[in-house]
């Protein structure tokens, strides 16, 4: 089974974009404490319709709940070397900060 449940802070703002077919995609990196001090700087990846609100809402120094897998990539680069990354696809985002009152 492939899950992945963390809790963290957002590094930058999330970013939006879309894939070659048209699917919303959402970008930010999450930084999650670990042991001994060690902070773990993951990214993360959301799609479609949930990618589009993220994008809004979800801005550096944030602190969220996800979940979702673990996903692991890898690729030939041009110069030909061998090149791999894991990121997490979230499907589940909760929001862990109060709104800030103005």
């Amino acid at each position: 089974m492939n899950n992945f449940t963390g809790v963290g802070r957002l590094t930058k703002d999330a970013t939006t974009d879309s894939t070659k077919s048209g699917t919303a995609v959402a970008s930010f990196r999450l930084a999650i404490d670990g042991p001994n001090g060690n902070t773990d700087f993951l990214p993360v990846k959301v799609y479609g319709k949930y990618a589009e609100s993220i994008g809004q809402y979800l801005t550096r120094g944030k602190l969220i709940s996800l979940t979702g897998r673990v996903n692991h990539n890898t690729w030939v680069t041009e110069d030909g070397s061998n090149r791999e990354r894991l990121e997490i696809v979230a499907n589940n985002i909760q929001f862990l900060d109060s709104p800030k009152s103005e």
